[in-house]
Formats: structure tokens, sequence, C-alpha cells
């Protein structure tokens, strides 16, 4: 099917999905989702008092909340001992990505304003080769392409043409960032009621799709990952910019070994008026606790996430991957830092890295450049060797 008519049946199937950028799609959890919905009215917790007699270890519960602590194995115990985090958490996943307006700089708009390059032009004058479909993004198709005057090769996303106004801060954002560990927005087309995004291809898909329990993860592998994650967010956290989402998901692959970052849709950047965020955003096995909390945070959180990327690599999945929602963001805002499952495996560099990714209070985390200097980063092979590596895996599981 060519991209012109497949971009018209997708459209349908495009709207019922949230948005975002990935190609490729984290593989589902084995736990099946709930199916009680989110219950409301968190700021009533002053109304609820505690009771070691009842089920849940309070009384004056909203009744709606009842089933959904159960269905996420909250236990009484949990329930007592964690009245205000648990609050948070029903706060969070009520309402998990409460879009903030952008601060309210004449600077910063205009700069985005500058950074806004849609074209009302037909694609196909641009782009040929647009027959292969290599993916499916949350909000539409993602077919190959290649541009007529460069000859690259780019990934083109159609999107329904309803999607542009939530897109338009991320495109903007993306545009705005220039780096070679940064997946590059090469154009953009609003044509025929459908919305083309070309971007820079990353042919070997994401790390998502060369981790597991069944893959040797060796300390190399891993940092060379994350030196190429921090090299981004020293870059975006030196200019202003969050990229909130760090996750495998969004850690891109090409077939020379390169290792790019992609989904603006959460980026934001900073501002002298505004220096600190407190909109929710992210995953939330990846977010960091102040997050979680609501508190004020900055480029910190994107550390965090980093750290539990490196658990994923090491371990296959991040921590607490396997609960509920609820339940695991209860015990990332009350647990310790998360550590690899088995300590005895890896180098003492590569557990003080994680240690500095995943200190709990955020001003004693690492920043960006300060773990660029760690001596854990070292160990990176390089980027011919990640290639080999993650072709191999990626050989294997499509031969399965």
């Amino acid at each position: 099917m060519s991209a012109r008519e497949g971009a018209d049946t997708s459209d349908k199937k495009a709207t019922q999905k949230s948005s975002g950028w990935m190609m490729f799609r984290r593989k589902p959890k084995k736990w099946v989702p709930l199916e009680v919905s989110n219950p409301r009215n968190f700021q009533a917790m002053h109304h609820v008092a505690l009771d070691p007699d009842s089920e849940l270890g309070w009384t004056g519960l909203p009744e709606e909340w009842i089933p959904y602590l159960k269905a996420n194995n909250i236990t009484q115990d949990m329930a007592i001992k964690n009245k205000d985090a648990i609050a948070d958490c029903l706060t969070l996943l009520n309402d998990p990505y409460r879009p903030m307006p952008l601060p309210n700089a004449e600077e910063w708009d205009r700069e985005l304003d500058k950074a806004s390059f849609i074209r009302r032009e037909d694609p196909f004058e641009f782009y040929h080769g647009i027959n292969q479909r290599i993916g499916e993004g949350a909000s539409g198709v993602v077919y190959k392409g290649t541009s007529t005057e460069t000859g690259e090769r780019v990934a083109l996303k159609v999107s329904p043409a309803s999607d542009l106004q939530n897109l338009k801060n991320e495109l903007a954002m993306q545009r705005l960032c220039n780096h070679p560990n940064l997946v590059g927005l090469r154009d953009c087309f609003l044509w025929n009621n459908q919305l083309w995004i070309a971007m820079e291809l990353m042919d070997a898909g994401c790390l998502t799709e060369i981790l597991g329990q069944d893959i040797d993860f060796k300390e190399k592998y891993i940092a060379y990952v994350c030196l190429n994650i921090l090299q981004a967010l020293s870059y975006l956290h030196r200019n202003n910019k969050l990229h909130r989402d760090i996750k495998s998901d969004n850690v891109l692959i090409n077939s020379k070994g390169e290792i790019k970052l992609g989904d603006f849709g959460f980026a934001i950047g900073l501002t002298k008026e505004q220096d600190r965020r407190k909109s929710v955003v992210g995953t939330p096995f990846w977010m960091a606790p102040e997050l979680i909390r609501g508190a004020e945070y900055n480029g910190s959180v994107d550390i965090w996430s980093l750290g539990i990327t490196c658990l994923e690599m090491a371990d296959g999945e991040p921590p607490y991957y396997r609960e509920p929602p609820l339940r695991a963001l209860l015990l990332i805002h009350t647990s310790p830092p998360p550590t690899v499952k088995d300590p005895l495996r890896w180098s003492p560099q590569f557990l003080d890295f994680l240690k500095r990714c995943l200190e709990l209070n955020p001003v004693e985390r690492g920043t960006a450049n300060q773990m660029l200097n760690h001596p854990f980063l070292k160990m990176a092979c390089s980027p011919k060797e990640f290639a080999n590596f993650a072709l191999d895996i990626l050989n294997r599981r499509r031969e399965q």
C-alpha cells in the first residue's frame, strides 16, 4: 500500500491514539490494564481520617476511590503509612499530562514563532519512494522516503491535520534543537487535510527493541548509550530546555550505531521568569519522585529518567514495571532509590553512576555535564561495536 493510499485509511486509527512521535512502541506488559476508572476529588484528602480497623486503613474515603485502590494492590498498611503520597499519585493519574502554557516571555514566544515552518505544499514533490510502511506512531503511520533534493532517507509520519494544534509546540521545539544526538526534523507539510512530518531516519528502531531479560547488555554498551544521551541532555539543559520523557522508547538507533533522542512531545523551554516547572508529564515508571510529588523541578528529572533507563538496560525492564500504575507511582514516591537486581554482577563504576543519577534529593543528583565526566563512561564501546551488537539482536528476534 502506498503512502497516499495508506495515509487516508490511517486517519481514523490515528485519532484514537494520544499524541506523540514514536515509530516503534513498547510491547504490552503482561499484567492486564485496569478496567476501574480513575477516581477524582483528590483534594478531599483532608476529610479522610486514619482508621486501622477499616479495610483500607481510612474512613471518609470517596466511594469511587475504594475499588481503584483495591485494584492497584494498595494494602491497608501502605494506605495508613502513605496518605499524602497516595494523594499525590492519585492526582497525577487523574490528570497525568496537565499541559501548562509556555512561560509568558516575549523572547521565547518569538523564538517559537521563528521555528514555525509548516509548508502548504505537496510532500510528494519533495520526497519520493514513499511506499514502504515502517511503523505506526502514537498519532499516525510512518513511511520511509527519500529527499528528491539531497538523497537523504527520511521517516515520514502522516497524521490528521487536526493534530497540528497539539503538535505545534513539539514541532517548534524540535526545530529549535540542532545536535548530533537529537533526531533531526527535516520538513513539515500540511496537505490534503493531512500533516506530513519528515524526520531523520533511525533505521534500527528504538532501544526498547534490543532490551530484555534474555539480553546480556554489557557495561560497555550501557556506557555508550549513556554517553550519547548525556551529550543530548547537556545540549538541551545548556539551552534551557528539558526533555521530560527519557526512556528506552525515545532513544533511537541507526545502523551506523548512532544514538539520538527523539519524541519532543513533553519537551519545554525555561525562561528567566520561570526557571523551574511544576507540570506533571512523562511516563510513570521513569518519573522522578519530585515530579510525582508535584514539586518544582528542573533538568534533574531527565537525569533520574536516565538512571531508570540504565536499569532497563541492565535488568531488561524498569523498576516496578509489573505493578499497576498507582502502586508503581506510590513505590517510586516512598521507596529508597532503586538499583540493579544483582549488584554483584556490576562494576563499582556503574553502581556509582546509577547512584549519582538516582539521588532522591535532586540537588545532590549529578547534572548532565557532571555525569559526562563520570569514570563509568570511559568503558563505552565504539559506534561500530554497538551497531553490530544491536543489529545482531534485531536479526535474531526477526528470525524467531
